[in-house]
């Protein structure tokens, strides 16, 4: 079984009432991040900001926070989960990743089969540089049920070269959906 997590977008349906992640979200980079979670994955999951982990289909209320807003923003609460590294919980954004990693465990977890698990991540490196640098990923591969593979799509994929940036992880997403579109169609028209 194939999971697919991507980042959320900053782009947001304004409304105050609640929607379904996948819906809460717009443009046209966030279009091509959801349909190639929709295409390459068996199941999907959106990291957010606010929320850490979300199913496409939680309804959430409007926000804006980003995960700059929780860089330096101290802990000023209790707090419910636990760092991997010796450090200990001090930020906001140590509280969202820990947050993380306990959620992408109970989300394989859950899963009668985890040994047949592998885990694509689709996140730019805004999102991921916090989450590697407090060991999320090794964390997760060494407390779940399973022999956990983990991709990191757009870093793995693409070459950024001198420039980089949304333009090419679009280009290839892009390109991606569609390559697994066409093999679903071929496949669909040869199998009747």
């Amino acid at each position: 079984m194939k999971l697919v997590a991507i980042g959320c977008s900053s782009s947001k349906r304004k409304v105050m009432i609640e929607l379904e992640a996948i819906n809460r979200y717009t443009g046209g980079y966030w279009d091509k991040k959801s349909t190639y979670m929709d295409v390459k994955g068996d199941e999907g999951a959106i990291i957010s900001a606010e929320y850490g982990i979300l199913r496409p289909t939680e309804k959430i209320p409007y926000y804006n926070t980003t995960i700059d807003d929780l860089k330096d923003e101290p802990i000023n609460r209790e707090i419910e989960y636990n760092l991997p590294t010796e450090t200990s919980i001090q930020t906001e954004l140590d509280a969202w990743a820990a947050k993380v990693l306990t959620q992408l465990q109970e989300w394989i977890n859950e899963h009668d089969e985890p040994n047949t698990i592998s885990l694509e991540i689709v996140l730019g490196k805004t999102y991921l540089s916090p989450l590697q640098q407090r060991n999320i990923f090794t964390t997760l591969t060494e407390t779940v049920e399973s022999d956990l593979n983990i991709t990191f799509t757009l870093q793995e994929c693409i070459d950024y070269g001198e420039k980089g940036g949304i333009g090419k992880q679009l280009e290839w997403l892009s390109k991606q959906a569609k390559e697994e579109d066409d093999t679903k169609d071929n496949t669909s028209i040869t199998d009747f």
